[in-house]
């Protein structure tokens, strides 16, 4: 784990750390403290990462009338709607059912006979704008029938993105924190820092300044804590490269 620390003359020190096999998550290691000081704060200085996010990869899955349609190649970081219409067209080769966008680049599958979508994967799920299975389709006036997705997938994981720490949780789940600007914590996890996900795929990110600070005890800084990079529905968001995040903690007399 690459990391430094710098100690000033106004009492505090900064952590660079970088993610291990899991991209998305830092462990954070037992931290030093200062003899004679009781609090600190703590805060994320900055986070940076390549924006490649796998939004589909081996084992996603459509699951129609009764059959499961899962894919069994590599990992897709970019697709836009024609794509993933053509990526889901090659799925359901042999199931009788045809997928187009429609104008608004909305996914719509079609048949000649009813079906029913009864399953998806969380990231087919999250690309189809689909929130609420099983789906059955409706006849139209031309004698096929068809879904249509309820709105516009998300193509680059979704539009907000949360960095989550357990640093300072105690086993059942509350928080040791008190956060100096009101209540945030999501699931006994606090909020490190929140930002818009509205970068191409690919690019380097980089965020300086954390909108969050955290007040505790200088004991949990003596506790193994982790960073986790989630998405808006709180779940981990899958990078194919490392997480690097900057941590500062300053003592408080």
């Amino acid at each position: 784990m690459d990391q430094y620390a710098y100690l000033g003359p106004e009492f505090w020190c900064e952590y660079n750390l970088v993610s291990g096999d899991k991209h998305n998550r830092i462990e954070i290691p037992v931290l030093p403290t200062l003899k004679g000081f009781e609090k600190c704060a703590i805060s994320v200085s900055s986070v940076s990462f390549v924006n490649s996010i796998r939004i589909l990869g081996r084992g996603d899955f459509l699951k129609i009338d009764g059959s499961i349609y899962t894919r069994s190649r590599g990992s897709i970081t970019e697709l836009n709607p024609n794509s993933f219409a053509r990526l889901l067209n090659d799925l359901l080769q042999y199931s009788g059912v045809s997928v187009l966008p429609n104008e608004a680049g909305i996914i719509r599958f079609f048949s000649v006979k009813p079906f029913v979508i009864q399953g998806a994967s969380y990231k087919m799920r999250m690309l189809l704008g689909i929130d609420k299975l099983p789906m059955a389709s409706t006849r139209w006036h031309d004698g096929t029938y068809s879904i249509t997705a309820p709105r516009y997938g998300d193509y680059n994981s979704t539009p907000i993105m949360y960095l989550l720490s357990g640093l300072g949780i105690n086993g059942n789940g509350s928080g040791m924190f008190v956060q100096e600007l009101g209540t945030d914590v999501l699931n006994g996890r606090n909020i490190f820092m929140r930002f818009a996900n509205n970068h191409a795929p690919s690019v380097p990110v980089n965020y300086i300044g954390g909108d969050v600070k955290y007040h505790t005890s200088t004991m949990v800084l003596g506790q193994r804590g982790w960073i986790e990079l989630v998405d808006a529905n709180l779940v981990p968001v899958d990078l194919l490269y490392p997480l690097r995040v900057s941590i500062r903690v300053e003592f408080i007399a």
